[in-house]
């Protein structure tokens, strides 16, 4: 999961330099804004699994 985070973070960079070097900076904010919201919700539900694990096993 958290690669599959990793990977977008990378798509939506690179993305988001496009986007600004062509100059629509009202879509290169939404693009990152969407970006970092879902490497939260990814990072979120990586933990929340973990978490998980540990109730189980412990």
């Amino acid at each position: 999961m958290l690669n599959y985070a990793k990977a977008l973070a990378v798509l939506f960079t690179v993305s988001l330099l496009l986007i600004i070097l062509i100059g629509r900076h009202v879509l290169a904010v939404f693009v990152g804004f969407l970006a970092s919201f879902l490497i939260t919700v990814s990072e979120g539900c990586a933990a929340i699994e973990q978490w998980n694990i540990r109730e189980i096993y412990l």
